[in-house]
């Protein structure tokens, strides 16, 4: 669908909230919300974020894990032209003082972990507005106070070039110096999710378990755009636990489940002493580092869903997919095809 793949990251849950209002999105194990609900509430928070300053190109960070409010403060701050700086809030001081300085970042989202082992004194040297989530601290303005100053003022009315305006600023180790902001583009976060979402054959049906940390492009492009284009049902998993994993899967009835190789062989290693009922599982895809010959066999024999292999980079998503219909050995030996919409090249 070409005329998705060119939607800016706010029409993408728009589309979502027009055609499918009343379809659960979102399950974060505190609270369930619909399509409609969720798009409401995004612009909701845009109000607020406005009556902050906040304008078209600023920075803002958000230090969260999977929650609710991770994703709305995704959508809200790119609904209004506002770049997001997601980051780890298990980062240590330094890492957390580059982000910040290098980004430029004009306000920050943050959650009671990064309070609790750096200290919101420390980021206030640095960072015109702090706002705590989930926690209340004094001196500091909370998110339930931002959202009940907020007016229902209009949203003000910008232009998002999806093909060359940023979403993110998604900070990577790389191979020397310090961690380096990736610049990506509406287009590109989009793109990538359309293409997983499409290889994997996704639809409204679906049911994705989010267990990889959507401040990172694994969970961002391929979990959480993929289930938006798909107008999929998203059940957010906090902090991983490989039995909490399977637990909601056979609770929730999950249909996809992406994770790394790491986390499949403990979810494996808890399967051989206990029983879940998988029967739901249909498809999922892993990458970010090699996964065993054994791992993938087991996955597909004891969890019973199509594992495809991919690859790909912070700056690109994923690059390449096993297709969903390919041979065993395909598996087991390539990282498969470039992904609808990319280009590879070998260089040797």
């Amino acid at each position: 669908m070409e005329t998705v793949r060119v939607l800016s990251v706010p029409q993408l849950l728009e589309r979502a909230a027009v055609e499918n209002p009343s379809k659960e999105a979102i399950y974060d194990l505190r609270r369930r919300i619909t399509y409609g609900d969720l798009h409401k509430e995004v612009r909701q928070l845009a109000s607020a974020l406005v009556s902050l300053g906040i304008k078209q190109g600023d920075r803002v960070g958000v230090c969260l894990p999977n929650w609710l409010e991770t994703v709305q403060l995704f959508f809200a701050i790119s609904q209004i032209g506002a770049i997001v700086v997601p980051f780890n809030p298990k980062y240590r001081q330094h890492e957390v003082e580059h982000i910040i300085k290098n980004s430029g970042m004009k306000a920050v989202f943050v959650c009671e972990e990064i309070e609790k082992h750096i200290g919101l004194s420390f980021i206030r040297t640095s960072v015109d507005q702090i706002i705590t989530v989930r926690f209340v601290k004094s001196g500091f303005l909370s998110l339930e106070q931002l959202m009940a100053y907020a007016t229902d003022q209009s949203l003000p009315m910008v232009t998002i070039d999806p093909q060359h305006d940023l979403f993110c600023l998604l900070y990577t180790s790389g191979t020397t110096g310090a961690p380096k902001g990736v610049m990506i583009t509406h287009r590109g976060i989009v793109q990538s999710g359309v293409a997983i979402a499409d290889s994997l054959r996704c639809n409204q049906d679906d049911v994705f378990l989010i267990c990889t940390p959507i401040f990172h492009v694994f969970g961002m492009a391929c979990n959480l755009m993929s289930a938006v284009y798909s107008q999929a049902k998203m059940v957010l998993q906090e902090r991983y636990s490989p039995r909490e994993a399977l637990r909601l899967i056979e609770k929730e009835k999950v249909t996809i489940h992406h994770a790394v190789p790491a986390m499949l062989h403990m979810e494996l290693n808890v399967l051989n002493s206990e029983s879940f009922d998988l029967s739901s599982l249909r498809a999922g895809m892993t990458g970010a580092d090699v996964c065993p010959l054994e791992t993938v066999k087991a996955i597909r024999e004891k969890m019973g869903m199509t594992l495809c292999i991919s690859f790909g980079t912070t700056e690109t998503g994923s690059v390449t997919i096993t297709p969903f219909e390919a041979e065993e050995d395909r598996i087991f030996e390539t990282v498969g095809k470039a992904l609808e919409g990319n280009e590879v090249k070998i260089v040797t």
